[in-house]
């Protein structure tokens, strides 16, 4: 079975009622979980 996932959407709500440590925080763990899905799939 193929669980390759073609799309993702992230959505930040940047509004005033973020911090920029919040920010920084939300865009750190979206690209980790880029990085993260850009490797190969380990064949079983």
């Amino acid at each position: 079975m193929d669980s390759t996932v073609k799309n993702i959407l992230f959505m930040i709500d940047t509004s005033a009622s973020m911090s920029e440590r919040e920010v920084a925080q939300a865009y750190s763990e979206i690209k980790g979980t880029i990085v993260i899905n850009s490797r190969p799939a380990r064949k079983e």
